[in-house]
């Protein structure tokens, strides 16, 4: 129901059911939309995009993707992380890469992105597309949706669209500037057979903007929840934190300051974390701020400040990076996009996950945290996604509310935090059974339900919006 916001206290993946269990291979056409993939990624859009082509290549799908590679003359580049096997055993997956310039840039998702050379470059596609013809369309944000209507005007044939939203651009931006991702999200709804959302929150947005700029006698496409899984190399990495040999292993593979940070004498979690993208959109100032106003308690506690993401607004990132070494001088500062060894290092050692901003469409992050025993501090209210698969008031997280509080309030609700370690600990461990329970295999086989309902045609709700947490037998 609409109602839902958290999950059943017993819930487990065991517990879907229905058209969302799905058995044997699948030979589905699918065609995915995505400005960001496995060229340089740079945000969870990428790491999101690239897990649900796994899952449905695992399933013996067919996959095209239409997805930008920035141009390989850009400073601080991470690394492509393609599928290939045998990660996927015999993936049948072809990328049809759209180049982008210099000039276009890259780490932005907003109207900052090079979303014009997307849409046009979508656009050319035409005949390969049609040769391909695919059974179901997946398009990814207003980016994807706007790529799909371009190819759409230049002649293919309409196939039926899964709008799989990752952000509700709007929230918790002012109206001014709101108003016009409000037009490019309305147009992508408009398009759709199906819309997926990360969470309840956005489901409810999605819903009314649907309402708002559709005719009333319009016949609406449903908008479900389909949360986002722990991605599969992370989670094999917390299942082996343990290990003498993973952690000589991840050892190879981390940033000197990292390295450096660790070597020290301390407790084993000694980072108050925060990594999120270096924008503000995601307010990482607002860590910073914390880290003003509590250095000194900070310090006499053993902490040590760590901040991670990659830097989309430059201007941004290096007066968040200059204000919190200013404040603290021991403040462990990772300047890019981490990769899987150095992101299970971090966390290993996280005290508390600080997520800063006051509204994340989901915040993997957070369940990336959880996986390692760290627990996270969101911002209350249900304005976080991740929150629904770790509730603060079943014990798997903790909520703040940073909504018009004053930096000294947040800083002192999240120094009583943690100076109770007993707390942290036990906080940390039922987040990590949480995390560990949603997994890209069971993501895999839910998505897979909800494009063969939109293949057959289907507009009944399989599931009433809680696809990860449905109800157990009985």
């Amino acid at each position: 129901p609409a109602s839902w916001g958290t999950l059943p206290r017993n819930w487990s993946v065991r517990h879907l059911q229905g058209p969302h269990r799905v058995g044997g291979v699948t030979n589905m056409k699918v065609l995915l939309i995505t400005y960001e993939f496995t060229h340089a990624p740079f945000s969870g859009n990428g790491m999101l995009s690239r897990s649900l082509a796994k899952s449905l290549l695992s399933l013996g799908a067919s996959l095209r993707v239409i997805c930008c590679r920035p141009a390989p003359t850009l400073a601080g580049l991470a690394g492509d992380n393609h599928l290939a096997e045998p990660e996927v055993a015999r993936p049948d997956i072809e990328l049809w890469t759209i180049q982008l310039q210099e000039a276009a840039g890259w780490k932005r998702l907003d109207d900052a992105s090079a979303y014009k050379d997307f849409w046009a470059g979508a656009g050319g596609m035409g005949e390969a597309v049609a040769r391909f013809a695919p059974e179901a369309v997946v398009a990814v944000d207003w980016t994807g949706a706007g790529a799909w209507r371009a190819l759409r005007e230049s002649g293919v044939a309409d196939s039926k669209l899964c709008y799989l939203n990752f952000r509700v651009y709007a929230s918790g931006m002012a109206e001014s500037r709101g108003g016009w991702f409000d037009t490019m999200e309305a147009a992508a709804l408009e398009q759709a057979q199906l819309v997926l959302a990360l969470s309840p929150a956005d489901q409810k947005s999605l819903a009314a903007l649907q309402r708002r700029s559709s005719p009333a006698t319009a016949t609406l496409p449903p908008v479900r929840v389909l949360m986002p899984p722990l991605r599969a190399d992370v989670a094999a990495l917390a299942l082996a934190s343990g290990s003498g040999a993973a952690a000589a292993a991840a050892s190879a593979a981390l940033p000197p300051a990292l390295a450096a940070a660790l070597a020290l004498p301390g407790a084993r979690r000694r980072f108050v974390t925060c990594g999120v993208r270096l924008s503000s959109e995601k307010e990482p100032m607002r860590f910073v701020a914390f880290v003003e106003h509590a250095s000194a308690a900070l310090r006499a506690l053993g902490l040590t400040p760590l901040l991670f993401g990659a830097a989309a607004e430059a201007e941004y990132a290096e007066e968040a990076k200059t204000r919190l070494r200013a404040a603290c001088e021991d403040a462990v500062v990772l300047s890019d996009f981490i990769g899987p060894p150095a992101l299970a290092a971090v966390f290993a050692a996280t005290a508390l996950n600080f997520h800063p901003c006051r509204y994340d469409a989901y915040g993997m992050s957070v369940v990336e945290a959880a996986a390692f025993g760290a627990p996270s501090v969101v911002n209350g209210g249900a304005k976080v996604g991740a929150a629904q698969l770790l509730p603060a008031d079943e014990g798997a997280s903790f909520e703040a509310r940073f909504d018009g509080a004053a930096d000294e309030a947040v800083s002192a609700e999240v120094l009583a935090l943690l100076g109770d370690q007993a707390r942290l600990a036990s906080v940390g461990s039922a987040a990590r059974e949480r995390a560990l329970g949603w997994d890209e295999a069971a993501y895999g086989a839910a998505l897979h339900g909800h494009l063969v309902q939109l293949s057959e045609g289907a507009t009944t709700d399989a599931g009433d919006g809680r696809t990860a947490a449905a109800a157990p037998p009985g």
